[in-house]
């Protein structure tokens, strides 16, 4: 029945269109899904592509033709809850009466038809992801499932879980989004293969209104960014004009950094620029790619983990250690260690292991010895007590102990204690370090990390659910504590920042 949906929605389905009530007229996008689709499949997508639409008039006539059926449409917040049950309800409410089915139970969630023959027996539940909407799913099986601006939603991991395991083997299901940053349909979207999802990606030119008649007299020059977009979008079949580059470009000017969230123009791009990052995400995309190229590393294995050696210890160098140890589970947080040489500023070697805190103090008192007994600065919270502990049986002898920020008095406390308030000053110091060359680096996963880290609607920082922030945390202590291990060398950070910055 799904393959007709093309044919069958034009002749029974109305939508409130911009010119009123009309029938659909199914929109090159939603022709083009329609032939790609497959059972399970995630859509990446640029704003009012019609996707929503389309799916909720095909569980619509799925619930009107299917005996039994039940489908669920699930959205980010209460009101696209409400207006996606809009394009269902007035679709229902469009039709001529001797095509539609009658429904035994309607309500603000739910569209119920009685059983055969007055009916199908088949229901369609639309709701919000939450609490609400795992309960719903684990309640019953469902055949069919649309989730709508899965990126937003505060619980993805949670309704997905049981909204697939309410699906049987032949169950359909239909996840998409714009992009809101690296969360857990980021890593959906990435990992699509291997969790057998069809994936979908719908730029903004999909959508044939998004283009501006060019002024008479308008001499318009196209940049070298604009003609890179023509030729990608080429690539799909579409001929970007001079209307569709101007449409953007004010479209741009308005947005900002937003324009990628709301209109992606390629995989990557958007979920990097999407979200409200904390660092600045443009310029770490640009160390990344440069620290690809630098001086390679060699890796030690170590147990429950590795350490990556950029640079080894030179003997009149002063170092410093920062660490963030962990619980060492299995199924827990990495332990990590970053290794920061003073007179070069550079980072020159990276520990990342999953091991109990008494032997990673092992081997960050290790990596101390060899980096000329380096200032070990831990992270004091949790596990980091245990690890400072350990770290005063085995005799280390240069610990870091934490200084008052506001007056610089040393407190006598061994390690680092990290709160909402340190942990913004450590943010702002590395940021500060980065830019300016005090803190060089090339670990590519402490770069992406620094991707991770995020700003809420409140201001307070928080690190992506399910991303790691470890190899960050280590480097930030660092960066912060490395003037009181030996006389940091501050003088070439304008020739570091300007290998990046071009200048």
């Amino acid at each position: 029945m799904i393959e007709a949906f093309p044919i069958v929605a034009p002749q029974f389905m109305s939508i409130r269109g911009k010119r009123g009530i009309q029938r659909i007229d199914p929109r090159p996008l939603q022709l083009h899904y329609q032939k790609t689709r497959q059972l399970q499949e995630i859509i990446l997508k640029a704003r009012q592509g019609g996707v929503s639409t389309w799916k909720e008039l095909e569980g619509l006539m799925l619930m009107m033709t299917v005996p039994g059926f039940m489908g669920a449409i699930i959205s980010h917040k209460i009101s696209s809850t409400k207006y996606l049950l809009s394009i269902v309800w007035n679709a229902y409410k469009m039709m001529d009466e001797k095509d539609r089915v009658p429904l035994v139970h309607e309500t603000e969630e739910y569209l119920i038809t009685p059983p055969p023959p007055e009916g199908t027996g088949a229901g369609l539940w639309v709701g919000t992801a939450g609490p609400g909407a795992a309960d719903f799913a684990r309640s019953r099986t469902l055949h069919w499932c649309h989730g709508s601006e899965v990126a937003f939603w505060n619980n993805a991991e949670d309704v997905l879980a049981a909204v697939e395991g309410s699906l049987p083997q032949e169950g359909y299901l239909c996840l998409e989004s714009t992009p809101n940053g690296r969360n857990h349909f980021y890593d959906l979207y990435q990992e699509a293969a291997e969790r057998g999802l069809k994936r979908h990606f719908f730029p903004w030119w999909w959508v044939p209104e998004y283009k501006e008649t060019v002024p008479d007299g308008m001499v318009f020059v196209r940049t070298e960014d604009e003609v890179t977009l023509i030729t990608r979008a080429l690539a799909q079949g579409f001929d970007l004009t001079d209307e569709h580059l101007l449409w953007r470009r004010h479209k741009k000017a308005r947005l900002r950094r937003q324009f990628e969230q709301e209109y992606p123009e390629d995989e990557q791009t958007c979920f990097i620029v999407s979200g409200n990052p904390r660092f600045e995400i443009e310029f770490l995309a640009r160390l990344i790619a440069l620290a690809e190229a630098r001086p390679p590393f060699v890796v030690e294995a170590k147990p429950y983990g590795e350490l990556r050696t950029w640079f080894g210890p030179v003997g009149d160098h002063i170092y410093a250690v920062g660490a963030d140890p962990s619980q060492g589970l299995s199924h827990g947080d990495y332990g990590a260690a970053v290794v920061y040489d003073c007179h070069t500023n550079q980072h020159v070697a990276s520990l990342h292991c999953k091991i109990a805190p008494h032997m990673f103090a092992r081997e960050i008192a290790n990596l101390g010895e060899k980096y000329n007994k380096a200032m070990l600065t831990v992270e004091r919270n949790g596990p980091g007590e245990a690890v400072l502990e350990a770290l005063h049986h085995i005799g280390y002898p240069n610990l870091y102990t934490q200084t008052r920020w506001y007056d610089g008095r040393e407190s006598g406390v061994p390690g680092f204690y990290t709160d909402a308030t340190e942990k913004e000053r450590l943010c702002a110091s590395f940021e500060s370090g980065i830019i300016s060359g005090k803190f060089q680096t090339y670990d590519v996963d402490l770069l992406d990390q620094m991707m991770n880290v995020m700003i809420d609607d409140r201001g307070r920082i928080y690190t992506s659910k399910n991303k790691r922030d470890d190899l960050l945390m280590a480097a930030m202590l660092v960066n912060l504590t490395a003037d009181e291990a030996g006389a940091r060398n501050v003088a070439v950070g304008a020739s570091f920042a300007g290998a990046y910055f071009g200048v």
